[in-house]
């Protein structure tokens, strides 16, 4: 989840005269402070625009995240977050002067289980032979050579 009190992605400008609208979904990982890892961002799908795709990438790094949780513990997570680009005229709204910041829309948490991806390994370490017991027997030295 997004904490940003104001959203840190800019409508490029060029973009917002034109009226051109998208969707960018970003590849982002946050580690388990909540800290965006700004190096790992990709772009999952693109909206067709770069300008509006770059936009999406640049402001990404400016996102603060709560950390995600896995049995109450904070975890790292790689997660899918879709930037939406909507210029307000094609909403119905008069156009402001400036172009708006726009807000990573909420994807909604689905939680499921993940398996275990740890394979089972059988015990590869065989039992070693019982060496404490003494040896009550007395036996012979057959290699012994006469002096």
């Amino acid at each position: 989840m997004a904490l940003n009190p104001d959203p840190p992605i800019q409508y490029p400008p060029a973009l917002f005269d034109q009226q051109v609208e998208g969707t960018v979904v970003l590849r982002l990982f946050v580690d388990s402070t909540g800290k965006l890892s700004a190096e790992s961002t990709r772009v999952s799908e693109s909206s067709g625009y770069p300008a509006l795709d770059s936009a999406a990438v640049a402001g990404a790094g400016k996102l603060q995240f709560a950390p995600a949780r896995r049995h109450g513990i904070p975890v790292a997570t790689v997660f899918l977050q879709p930037i939406e680009f909507h210029h307000p005229v094609t909403a119905g709204a008069a156009a402001p002067v400036t172009p708006p910041v726009v807000a990573p829309k909420p994807r909604p948490t689905v939680r499921r289980a993940r398996p275990d991806s740890t394979p089972a390994h059988p015990d590869t370490v065989k039992p070693r032979a019982d060496t404490t017991r003494a040896d009550t027997t007395q036996k012979t030295d057959t290699n012994a050579v006469a002096h």
